[in-house]
């Protein structure tokens, strides 16, 4: 925003400057907060999702004592809430709620996600650290719900009408659940 705003010679004076700098601050804690609510009251959208997904695995933002700031949190608590299909658990009527999350409405959205999260032969792990435990959590997140998923009633996998979940995709579970442990999710 800043580098926008002074391209555009719209930065105002040394003495607005800092609360120009709280104002958009407080703006982005704002935004996150709305995302984390509404991942936690009825899911994401792919593009969201995978805007979100980019946004943390290849820059989240740090506080001064190196841990995720209260934005980047929000972000990832609220990857987390989208991935989440623990409702089909704790709730009588979870497989009716979970028809509603776009992770079950929309199978593509699986297959995509994989492609961003599945470790890849080639690819090198040297990955910035900040960034692979973020990632490394995203992973777990994604196995975990797959698992859920292969427990789940085939009757939410198979939608009358619509597209089916792809049962092959649900067995890249362990796969990544495994690349999460190797990259150090829970250290």
């Amino acid at each position: 925003e800043l580098e926008l705003l002074q391209a555009n010679r719209a930065l105002p004076p040394h003495r607005h400057h800092v609360r120009l700098l709280a104002m958009i601050d407080n703006t982005r804690k704002l935004l996150a907060g709305v995302i984390f609510t509404a991942s936690a009251q009825h899911g994401l959208g792919r593009d969201i999702l995978l805007r979100i997904l980019n946004e943390q695995t290849t820059s989240p933002s740090q506080g001064p004592t190196g841990a995720l700031d209260e934005i980047s949190l929000a972000l990832q608590m609220a990857l987390l809430y989208a991935l989440d299909l623990s409702v089909l658990h704790r709730r009588e009527d979870g497989e009716e709620l979970a028809k509603k999350l776009p992770l079950i409405q929309d199978p593509d959205l699986i297959s995509v996600l994989l492609d961003e999260l599945t470790p890849h032969p080639n690819q090198s792990h040297d990955q910035p650290e900040k960034t692979s435990g973020v990632r490394a959590l995203c992973q777990l997140a994604l196995g975990l719900a797959l698992a859920a998923l292969k427990r789940a009633p085939q009757s939410l996998l198979r939608r009358g009408g619509g597209p089916e979940v792809k049962v092959e995709l649900l067995d890249q579970d362990e796969v990544l659940v495994d690349a999460a442990i190797d990259g150090k999710v829970f250290e």
